[in-house]
């Protein structure tokens, strides 16, 4: 690795430039620091964060190429010779630019599911199931510290992961440093699973069939008046979910109520919350 292209880099974070014209993998522009087993991961930003891993499965992967001008976080077990770049930030106070946290793993969903991440009572981002339950590599943003304004989560939120409603045994509490999570998530879903709950203006309403069937799914107030009918027609086997809107309503306790051919089978009470 020639050191008009590659800096000295100090333990832990860097930061460098791309100089050479030609477009390369990361695979090829660290291969010997990856031979030496120095570098940890890298990852740059091209409309969302991309990220490398050495040790990782190659259909993880979504910085696939480096290219001139574009400046890439390195960061290393050990630090290399030459100048170096920039202090070792694990070491130091001082705040990191990037607000973003990695989230990796596995999962027991079958392939093409979609695990949605949750935090602070909102959506924010989503996870791909690949083939073997692997989770396809992604980012969650949190807030830049260096503006006055809220363009993501906050440092210390509790970061949840849910499919069809059901919530995932393992949190993460979110620190906003660029590290990376490793997630082992197992999910049970069954019954009337809703989420979020408390809601303030938009829940989800999931639930599974064993077999095709009639139904009805309605929201209740405290008192038992249908306010809301959520769905009603036949419904093959399988899971289903639907969307439903609560600013109409005001605040108070509700119900959402299962019917399957004709007979209540669930029903889960949720909390209506003003913004």
């Amino acid at each position: 690795m020639s050191d008009t292209f590659m800096p000295g880099l100090d333990t832990g974070w860097n930061l460098i430039g791309y100089a050479p014209q030609e477009e390369a993998s990361p695979e090829a522009f660290f291969a010997e620091m990856i031979a030496e087993g120095n570098l940890l991961y890298v990852t740059g930003f091209d409309e969302g964060v991309l990220v490398y891993d050495p040790n990782g499965l190659p259909f993880l992967q979504t910085l696939l190429e480096m290219q001139n001008g574009f400046g890439y976080w390195v960061k290393t077990v050990n630090g290399t010779d030459g100048d170096v770049l920039m202090p070792d930030l694990e070491n130091t106070s001082k705040e990191l630019s990037p607000a973003f946290e990695i989230f990796y793993g596995r999962c027991d969903l079958a392939e093409g599911s979609i695990v949605e991440v949750y935090a602070e009572g909102t959506t924010v981002g989503e996870m791909e199931v690949n083939a073997e339950g692997y989770l396809m590599t992604s980012v969650i943003y949190g807030d830049d510290p260096h503006t006055s304004r809220t363009e993501g989560i906050l440092p210390g939120a509790e970061i949840s992961f849910v499919y069809l409603g059901a919530k995932a045994d393992q949190k993460v509490i979110f620190a906003g440093d660029m590290s990376r999570n490793a997630l082992d998530l197992s999910f049970e879903v069954s019954g009337l699973q809703i989420y979020p709950n408390p809601v303030s203006d938009l829940t989800t309403c999931t639930f599974y069939l064993a077999e095709g069937s009639s139904v009805r799914v309605i929201m209740t107030d405290a008192i038992g008046r249908e306010v809301l009918e959520v769905f009603e027609g036949e419904l093959p086997e399988g899971n289903h979910e639907y969307k439903m809107s609560t600013v109409h309503l005001e605040s108070g306790t509700f119900a959402i109520s299962l019917f399957v051919d004709g007979k209540e089978v669930s029903s889960k009470k949720v909390v209506k919350t003003s913004r």
